[in-house]
């Protein structure tokens, strides 16, 4: 993601809903005392980029440029592609140029963003997508996939402190707040090892697909990343301690 280590990020209170990962498959605590733990099948892997600039600045003032999505199955063998896609790149509206030290880093271009729908049309259109997709929704009023991403700074940082500046958290349905999995925590407790998704790739002797910074690839590079380590893990671990799974307010 854009910038995400040059910025300070607002830290946000996070808890453990996770009780044990098995494989390939997510064993996810229910919230209701007594309720059977559920398996979540699918992963929906996100990584946004946003604006960012060579002099320190402080995250809130980021906005998100680029909104991809990648689905999973979770269930399914090594190396199969994505089950679907979502990529918008969108308009930034408080500080609406981009900088040259953004472009250089995302490859986004102030014309690849200028004509396109701010935040509040693409996050409508990324739930539209995600309810488009009724395997995702199969278990009723409750979700049959985990979020994921590389890190806090998606969902611990920047998500979440620019759809309250703009107020539009009303856009985000009940089960796309119940938290995501952070794939830095889960690489940790699944190896050892400690890193970014270069890092991770490397230790997993992946190749990187695409554009470092560019979402839509980073995205599909941590999906691989979740593919591979699900394969190699060989006992499931409790990470209650330290969890890869996480929420916010």
């Amino acid at each position: 993601h854009a910038g995400s280590g040059h910025f300070h990020s607002t830290p946000l209170e996070t808890r453990s809903t996770m009780t044990e990962v098995d494989m390939d498959w997510w064993v996810m605590q229910g919230e209701e005392p007594g309720k059977p733990d559920e398996v979540y099948r699918y992963a929906i892997v996100v990584d946004f980029e946003a604006t960012c600039w060579e002099e320190r600045v402080n995250t809130d003032v980021q906005e998100i440029i680029e909104f991809p999505a990648v689905i999973i199955d979770l269930a399914a063998p090594q190396g199969q592609p994505p089950v679907a896609e979502f990529q918008r790149y969108v308009r930034p509206t408080d500080r609406p140029e981009l900088s040259e030290f953004c472009t250089e880093l995302t490859g986004i271009t102030q014309a690849m963003v200028s004509g396109q729908q701010p935040l509040a049309v693409v996050l409508a259109e990324f739930v539209a997508w995600i309810e488009q997709q009724t395997y995702l929704m199969s278990k009723g009023p409750e979700c049959n996939f985990v979020l994921c991403a590389d890190g806090d700074w998606d969902f611990g940082s920047i998500f979440p402190i620019e759809i309250k500046r703009k107020h539009i958290s009303h856009l985000v349905p009940g089960y796309l707040k119940v938290g995501w999995c952070d794939v830095r925590k889960y690489f940790n407790q699944a190896t050892g090892h400690r890193g970014g998704m270069k890092r991770m790739l490397e230790h997993l002797r992946l190749p990187l697909l695409g554009k470092h910074h560019s979402g839509i690839d980073d995205a599909r590079n941590i999906a691989r990343i979740l593919q591979r380590v699900g394969a190699i893990w060989q006992n499931p671990v409790d990470i209650n301690t330290s969890p890869a799974r996480k929420t916010w307010k």
